[in-house]
């Protein structure tokens, strides 16, 4: 039987890891805690200034064992979680009580195999591509970024599948729930669930965000907008949803997820807007 390091050990083999982690590094950590998996792509778009620099440091903590990364057959993308060490690190910051190598390991599994993941990954595609957006304008920025569960504590019965806050310099912002539908949804559970926004959410919130809808394709945009008429005092506007492209070299402008008017008001006659739009 093979037992399991104290607690102490555990924070003794970690300790000397500190001095060559960066507050960049904690933060990364903490994202991945909350949210599983995320590729080279959307760590880029967060974190890093380019995909160089993204590059090297995550092959470094990659060696130092807080990394663990699954190269996808068809594609090569890299997927990142949290290995023994991430774990573990994100562990004693939080005051909880850190894995064995063997449970860390089963863990890095369960996250890199799960049948949801290409669904999260499509949330947090999203989000990441405005984290982008916002470092490239300069005038914006995105000051909240709840994972599903997180977003899920404002409802009941009802998980959306991210929720995000959108702040500008000068005062604006907008705050929104996001929807990943990737079309296997029919049009009226859809409609059912815009519905389920206004009536289980908790009446103890003060805030009140909007619905944004990304789409797989335009098609399903079109669906949308003609077939859903009432979204009662709730905003809800949809928008085809465009993937991080794989980053190379030179970091892609995507202020345009920003700035282009992508967003279609339902059960409006408005015209399309876009998301610094929607902070008025």
């Amino acid at each position: 039987m093979t037992r399991r390091p104290s607690t102490n050990a555990v924070a003794l083999a970690l300790a000397g890891m500190n001095a060559r982690l960066t507050e960049r590094d904690f933060a990364l950590i903490d994202a991945l805690a909350c949210f599983g998996v995320m590729t080279t792509a959307q760590i880029t778009a967060v974190f890093f200034p380019s995909a160089s620099a993204a590059k090297i440091r995550l092959r470094t903590l990659a060696d130092l064992g807080v990394l663990a990364r699954s190269r996808q057959p068809r594609s090569g993308m890299l997927r990142h979680t949290l290995d023994w060490a991430g774990q573990g690190i994100h562990a004693l910051r939080t005051g909880a009580k850190p894995s064995s190598p063997t449970q860390a390991a089963w863990e890095v599994q369960r996250r890199l195999l799960s049948p949801r993941r290409a669904h999260d990954e499509g949330a947090i595609d999203a989000i990441a591509g405005i984290h982008l957006a916002c470092k490239q304008l300069g005038d914006v920025r995105i000051t909240e970024w709840l994972s599903e569960a997180e977003a899920s504590h404002e409802f009941t019965g009802l998980r959306p599948d991210a929720a995000f806050t959108l702040t500008t310099d000068d005062g604006r912002s907008l705050m929104a729930w996001y929807e990943h539908d990737t079309g296997t949804e029919t049009l009226d559970r859809l409609d059912a669930k815009i519905t389920a926004y206004i009536e289980r959410r908790s009446p103890l919130l003060p805030y009140k965000r909007r619905v944004l809808i990304g789409c797989a394709t335009a098609a399903r945009v079109r669906a949308l907008t003609d077939r859903i008429s009432d979204t009662g005092p709730l905003t809800v506007a949809v928008a085809l949803h465009k993937r991080l492209p794989v980053m190379s070299r030179a970091v892609p402008d995507t202020t345009d997820l920003l700035t282009a008017p992508n967003w279609h008001r339902l059960a409006t006659d408005d015209r399309p807007c876009s998301l610094l739009d929607l902070t008025h």
